[in-house]
Formats: C-alpha cells, sequence, structure tokens
C-alpha cells in the first residue's frame, strides 16, 4: 500500500510540475504576428524558501536576459511593444493582473479579461495579436546581484549575463517560472495561454535556465 501511495505521489509531482498550454481560438500559424508588450519580471528576494521583498536589480537583469532570449528563437513576434511598469507597487490593478497569470489554469485563462492600459499598447504598435510574457521568481539573498557588483564599466548587463553563467550552490534556494498569454487585440478575447510553472532547479539570471523554460513555454510556435 505504501509504495502504491509513494508511486502516485512521484505521479503528482511530476504532473504539477509539468507547463501546459492551449489555443483557444485559431493556431500557431493563424495567431500572428504578434505583438509582445515589454516582458514582465517580478523576482524577489527570499529567506529560506520564502519568498519576500520585490528586488528591483535582480528583476531588471531577469527582464533583459528574457528580452535575449525571446529575440533569439523564431517566434511570429513582429515588435516588443515599450511599456512602463512600476512592479513595486501593489496597488496598481495591472501589477496584481500580470503576477497572477502564474496562479491559473487553462480551464480559466480563456475567461480573463485584458486590461486597456495592455489592448492599447498593442493598437499603437498595429498588430492584431497582443502577448504579455511574465517572468515569476525569487533568489536567496539577492543583494549578490546588484547591478553595481555584477557589472563593470566595460560590460552591459546582457553581456555579464551571456557570457557568465551565474554560479549557483548546493545551498541557495532558488525558483522561477514564465507564463504567456496571446489575446485577439480587436475582439479582447484570450486566444492562447501557456505556462512553465516556477521551479526549484531553475535561477532567474542564468541564460541556460531560462532559455530552456522559455522554449518549452513556446514549443506551439517553434
Amino acid at each position: 500500500m505504501k509504495k502504491h501511495l509513494a508511486l502516485l505521489f512521484a505521479a503528482v509531482l511530476v504532473f504539477c510540475s509539468c507547463g501546459t498550454s492551449k489555443f483557444f481560438a485559431g493556431n500557431a500559424s493563424s495567431t500572428q504576428p504578434i505583438a509582445l508588450v515589454e516582458p514582465y519580471s517580478y523576482i524577489t528576494d527570499a529567506v529560506m524558501f520564502i519568498s519576500t521583498e520585490y528586488e528591483k536589480d535582480v528583476s531588471v537583469m531577469n527582464q533583459t536576459l528574457v528580452k535575449e532570449v525571446v529575440n533569439s528563437l523564431n517566434l511570429p513576434i513582429q515588435t516588443i511593444v515599450p511599456f512602463e511598469y512600476a512592479p513595486a507597487d501593489n496597488t496598481i490593478p495591472l501589477n496584481r493582473w500580470m503576477r497572477s497569470l502564474g496562479s491559473i489554469g487553462t480551464d480559466t485563462a480563456s475567461s480573463l479579461s485584458v486590461p486597456q492600459e495592455l489592448r492599447d499598447a498593442v493598437s499603437n504598435a498595429g498588430c492584431r495579436y497582443g502577448m504579455v510574457l511574465v517572468d515569476l521568481g525569487f533568489v536567496k539573498n539577492a543583494d549578490q546581484y546588484t547591478l553595481e557588483s555584477v557589472v563593470n564599466g566595460a560590460l552591459t548587463v546582457l553581456d555579464f549575463l551571456l557570457n557568465n553563467e551565474i554560479s549557483v550552490g548546493y545551498t541557495e534556494s532558488h525558483e522561477n517560472g514564465v507564463y504567456s498569454l496571446i489575446w485577439d487585440n480587436q475582439t479582447g478575447k484570450v486566444v492562447w495561454y501557456g505556462n512553465r510553472p516556477r521551479n526549484e532547479n531553475t535561477h532567474p539570471l542564468k541564460h541556460t535556465d531560462v532559455l530552456k523554460q522559455i522554449q518549452k513555454l513556446y514549443k506551439d510556435f517553434l
């Protein structure tokens, strides 16, 4: 009996760790061209395994890395639309909406109402389909990854992240997850949702980790 319960528990863990994606209308070839609104990164520090406060420097580095990865893939993205977020302000409804993409599933994604400010940004880009990409994670001892400590005068943030893989010790806790949603900007309806849930084996500042997560997230389009 114990053996069966252990197998069942293991199967549940595997199932829960797998990402899912679903089209609610159209398919990968018809849902394009796409305007990607500036990726949204919300990385916190951690005490043990408990997420605590928003870390701006780490989030900026993660956002830079996410954009580089997206640009390196053969996705039907026509343009990345500049957009200013204020992730530290929890009173802003848009912040709460963006982070909520990490806690929903394909059963509820289709009923989401896309915030008007995102729809306006896509309208200005002249694309029918809009996309958001959200990265949520945490790193223990986030102060190790301040812009001042990891980037010298000769390097940009992107140079550092691409050429200096983050060294992760076995005692360091970290997680990262990526979530994305595409909507038809003419109707406001969600047409696709996908996620790669937060995983303790992935680091938000490791290029190889983020690349693998985003490749799996957008496998429908690659």
